[in-house]
């Protein structure tokens, strides 16, 4: 597995968070180590290979985005 450095604001507590994560096999959803609340990956759906794309369909209603989907 592929590991990499991944930091991203926690919305809950915001605090800045910086962890191993691979994305490809653990997903955009992670759990902040200080407060233990879901957050998600967003800077590195935004920056995939370092490069801006600005595509973000998060939907706050439901929680969800095109790489967070709801369990049916």
């Amino acid at each position: 597995m592929e590991e990499d450095y991944v930091y991203e604001m926690c919305p809950n507590c915001e605090h800045e968070i910086e962890m191993i994560w691979d994305v490809r096999t653990m997903g955009y959803r992670a759990f902040c180590p200080v407060c233990g609340k879901p957050f998600m990956l967003c800077n590195e759906c935004l920056h995939p290979d370092g490069e801006f794309n600005g595509c973000c369909d998060y939907d706050s209603r439901t929680d969800t985005c095109k790489l967070n989907k709801k369990e049916d």
